[in-house]
């Protein structure tokens, strides 16, 4: 009899607990999404929705646009991200939308920000790009893009860069708030809309939490974790490629023009953080206020920085210097993504960085953040 209550007992709790994963994301049986949209595209132009379209890329629906309408219509299996996506000749367009009960309305507005109607999740989401700030800000970047370049303006590049962090600010700020909350479901979505930054391990810690309410086979989960998988492969790649080594000697020049020689600062330093970024990278200025924490803690301990920026634009890299109030040295051969530098250390990517010792080996790599912090305390032990 006891061994009989004990089974009847965990069956209960099984059938119990299974239902509370699908409960998490409050879906009716029979629910249904329906997504009408107006594109600008010529009649006869396919236009599909996919699942973790940059992951396993899986083909939830297709139709073709007609009159510059499209329209679709599919079960709710889990309320996820998917996305519109276009291709003319080789011009793809992506957009993207939360999959979801209700019937939900696609286009795009001013600017060609998109504009999407109903449902709980699409509003809360994409809430920024209602903002009149983010739209002006949008209106502003295509304009200077547009706008035939003037004789003497050396500045063009960089008013475009302001408008775009701008939006990155207004986007990121709206979408961390959500990550940040109480709702799971909203809270992996925005942090795979922010590809788990600016921190990943904060991120992916709130990612494993949700999990357990969620559960694994979800498909936020799922797309979450290999984002997540996807940044540490390319981390450990460029990692392989570097630590161990020796450093690559070279000479740039500052925003004043004064020369640096990276090997007379790694010889009169006991650790040298050589930090690649550019005006224009956005992950790259979040990173700034993190070094200054890290130098005014370190710098009398015998560290210094050396900032390499990959611009090819030196009032655009200036304005930006001047903005961030960069306190080390920083330099730049102007030569962008083609410098010698960025080759011999690798860099496929910015931000990225390397640390090195008083004897010019490269100890550490590519570390952001709370890693990055926590590698220098380690060091100066």
């Amino acid at each position: 009899m006891k061994n009989n209550t004990n089974f009847k007992l965990a069956l209960l709790l099984i059938v119990f607990l299974l239902p509370l994963k699908l409960l998490a994301q409050n879906i009716k049986k029979d629910s249904y999404f329906e997504l009408t949209g107006t594109l600008n595209k010529k009649d006869g132009t396919e236009i599909s929705l996919k699942r973790d379209y940059f992951g396993d890329n899986i083909l939830v629906a297709k139709d073709t646009i007609r009159h510059q309408q499209f329209h679709f219509r599919v079960p709710v299996e889990q309320i996820t991200i998917i996305y519109l996506v276009t291709q003319e000749n080789r011009m793809i367009d992506t957009h993207t939308v939360i999959l979801e009960p209700g019937k939900i309305k696609f286009s795009l507005g001013e600017s060609d920000v998109p504009v999407i109607e109903g449902g709980k999740y699409n509003p809360l989401l994409f809430a920024y790009e209602r903002d009149p700030e983010f739209i002006n800000a949008d209106k502003l970047m295509k304009a200077e893009g547009q706008a035939p370049p003037v004789p003497g303006d050396t500045l063009k590049q960089y008013r475009l860069v302001q408008h775009f962090l701008k939006k990155d600010s207004i986007r990121t700020t709206s979408q961390l708030k959500i990550m940040y909350g109480n709702d799971a479901v909203s809270a992996v979505m925005a942090a795979i809309l922010l590809e788990l930054q600016p921190d990943r391990q904060k991120a992916m810690a709130l990612v494993n939490k949700d999990a357990l309410k969620l559960g694994e086979k979800s498909f936020i989960i799922q797309q979450a974790r290999r984002l997540n998988k996807s940044q540490e492969n390319l981390i450990s790649m460029r990692l392989g490629n570097m630590v161990g080594q020796g450093m690559y000697d070279f000479s740039a020049q500052t925003t004043g023009k004064d020369s640096i020689r990276l090997s007379k600062i790694v010889l009169t330093h006991k650790y040298t953080l050589l930090q690649f970024w550019a005006s224009w990278c956005v992950p790259c200025r979040e990173e700034i206020p993190g070094l200054k924490k890290i130098y005014a803690e370190y710098k009398k301990k015998g560290l210094e920085i050396i900032s390499f920026s990959l611009d090819n634009d030196h009032p655009s890299w200036f304005k930006a210097s001047e903005q961030e109030q960069i306190r080390w040295p920083n330099v730049s051969d102007m030569k962008a993504m083609g410098s010698p530098v960025v080759k011999n250390y690798s860099i496929s990517s910015i931000p990225a960085n390397v640390i090195i010792d008083q004897q010019g080996k490269v100890v550490a790599a590519n570390l952001v953040g709370p890693a990055l912090a926590e590698e220098m305390k380690t060091l100066f032990q």
